[in-house]
């Protein structure tokens, strides 16, 4: 059965001070955030990485997280918070949001399609029929 999944992103964050204030800000939590910028010897800014936390705010800090690293130039941080999940063409009704696993869909979704050079090792290893929808 196929499912929809609806982010809301906020950004782009210029650095990651901003990005924190902004979570703050909203009040963000659990969540996905997205990383955009140039790798050692990249000369154009592409998208790099999506990852999911339960605690967003501390866990965009390069201290951290050993790949936001990797991205030396350019950085720009998107936020996204799930808006919406449910059976593909049927509304929500406002039912509440069971986050986890549909915070692990949409960073598998992003990282996969989208294949992000340093989400490799997790768009390939999840495989969909994992997941019990």
């Amino acid at each position: 059965m196929p499912i929809a999944i609806m982010v809301d992103w906020y950004g782009p964050f210029a650095d990651i001070d901003t990005a924190r204030e902004k979570i703050i800000d909203y009040g963000l939590e659990e969540g996905l955030y997205l990383a955009i910028g140039k790798r050692k010897g990249e000369h154009k800014r592409r998208l790099q990485y999506v990852g999911i936390s339960q605690d967003i705010k501390n866990r965009i800090d390069p201290k951290k997280h050993h790949r936001l690293k990797f991205i030396t130039r350019d950085l720009r941080l998107w936020i996204g918070e799930l808006a919406s999940h449910a059976v593909a063409g049927r509304p929500r009704f406002r039912q509440a949001v069971a986050h986890s696993l549909t915070v692990e869909l949409a960073e598998w979704a992003t990282a996969y399609f989208l294949a992000l050079p340093l989400n490799k090792k997790s768009a390939t290893t999840h495989r969909l029929d994992q997941w019990s929808l």
